[in-house]
């Protein structure tokens, strides 16, 4: 048997930390942070096997771009 890896969730979150002015970054500050939602059908459709991704390849795949406060709708939708 060889190894298969398997994605361990229906839905993922990827967090960015989008603050551009080193004098100002704060990473406790939620507004200066982008954050995509995705599903593991599409993570799996188009990046088989892989373990990271690019910020580039993730918008290829039309996450949802959504606010801190939006996350947990935005999951509960999807789900």
């Amino acid at each position: 048997m060889g190894n298969i890896s398997e994605r361990q969730a229906d839905i993922y979150v990827f967090c960015l930390l989008d603050h551009q002015d080193q004098k100002t970054v704060d990473p406790m500050n939620l507004s200066q942070w982008r954050f995509f939602v995705i599903t593991v059908d599409v993570l799996n459709q188009h990046c088989p096997g892989q373990k990271s991704i690019s910020l580039t390849k993730l918008l290829s795949l039309n996450p949802f771009e959504v606010s801190y406060e939006q996350i947990s709708d935005c999951i509960n939708r999807m789900a």
